[in-house]
């Protein structure tokens, strides 16, 4: 799961089905990605970075763990 990820659109107020609009893709979806269920593209990828914050790092937002550490 993308435990960061779905941290940083937490804390910027918007719900998932909200996110999932301005990213272009259905809900369930973002859902899905954001539960390493399916993958996200590069596109996606670039977009989310730069509707979050484009200074955040790739590496750290699509961190995939497996729990919280």
């Amino acid at each position: 799961m993308y435990y960061r990820l779905r941290n940083e659109i937490d804390k910027r107020g918007y719900t998932i089905g909200r996110f999932a609009t301005l990213a272009n893709m259905s809900e369930k979806s973002l859902r899905n990605k954001l539960n390493g269920m399916t993958d996200f593209s590069w596109s996606e990828v670039l977009l989310i970075r730069e509707l979050l914050d484009p200074e955040l790092s790739l590496e750290d937002l699509f961190k995939r763990e497996d729990k919280i550490a």
